[in-house]
């Protein structure tokens, strides 16, 4: 009974992620909001300037805020989370490029309201194997 219980709760958990997640997907900016794509990243590893190398200890632990720094007008913009898009979300997105933000822009910060995770990176071949 546990066992099926489980089962359930688990096939549930799938089911509203990969829901939540399409919807993020197919969302559009509404008026009045951007929409930008870039590398994710947090704001220690944006001060110290490393973008893949850099330790996500900060970012796990929930001490530190994300950044998307956008290639097209070379700045960079704070993430406020907010209801529609929560910390766990981002984790696949970080340390990556392509990633698309749309929410309200405030100064220098976006309040997020949907996130676009980047498509996954290509298998590389490397000659050294032959």
């Amino acid at each position: 009974m546990k066992k099926e219980i489980l089962a359930l709760l688990a096939a549930l958990t799938m089911v509203s992620a990969a829901s939540a997640s399409s919807a993020n997907s197919e969302a559009k900016p509404l008026p009045g909001e951007v929409e930008k794509k870039g590398f994710l990243m947090t704001e220690i590893c944006f001060k110290k300037s490393t973008f893949k190398e850099c330790d996500l200890s900060g970012w796990w632990e929930g001490k530190d805020t994300p950044i998307l720094y956008v290639h097209d007008d070379f700045g960079y913009y704070k993430l406020e989370l907010t209801e529609h898009v929560s910390r766990h979300e981002l984790d696949e997105g970080m340390q990556r490029n392509g990633v698309t933000i749309i929410g309200t822009l405030v100064g220098d910060t976006i309040k997020v309201r949907a996130y676009k995770a980047p498509p996954p990176e290509g298998k590389s071949f490397f000659k050294g194997c032959l």
